[in-house]
């Protein structure tokens, strides 16, 4: 609060298991026709801090607005 009101804001956290560095995955962009399909490697040009672990992917999913199929 502050003297005029009250300020309403949003704040987005990460909680980690970790104080090591997060991989990091760079922005692909990939267009298609209606009805065509394509592959995306999500960890192509990847940031990972610790090179002798590869990195894995272990799920993917499309958000709810999404009207495509993913399959991994």
């Amino acid at each position: 609060t502050y003297g005029k009101g009250t300020v309403h804001a949003g704040v987005m956290v990460r909680v980690v298991e970790s104080t090591r560095p997060l991989a990091r995955l760079a922005a692909t962009t990939l267009q298609l026709k209606a009805g065509s399909s394509g592959s995306v490697n999500p960890l192509e040009n990847a940031y990972n801090p610790f090179p002798d672990s590869p990195l894995t992917v272990t799920a993917c999913q499309a958000d709810d607005t999404a009207k495509i199929t993913i399959t991994s």
